[in-house]
């Protein structure tokens, strides 16, 4: 993995775990897909950056936390 891939993957995990996930989705690829299948009751795969954020705001909503939103 290049040096300037690190970097990203550096960069998502820290917007992930300060709950920017608008920052995290800019830092992914256009046609990101977020498998859920296994871990929610709805079992599905959000495709996009609209869906993907939808589940990370779900995911928020549920466990009453709260988010950075650029």
């Amino acid at each position: 993995m290049s040096e300037e891939n690190v970097e990203v993957v550096r960069r998502a995990i820290t917007a992930f775990i300060e709950g920017n996930y608008e920052r995290l989705i800019d830092l992914s690829d256009p046609q990101i897909e977020y498998d859920v299948s296994r871990t929610s009751p709805e079992s599905r795969v959000a495709r996009g950056p609209e869906e993907v954020l939808a589940v990370l705001q779900e995911w928020v909503d549920t466990r009453g936390t709260t988010t950075k939103w650029s």
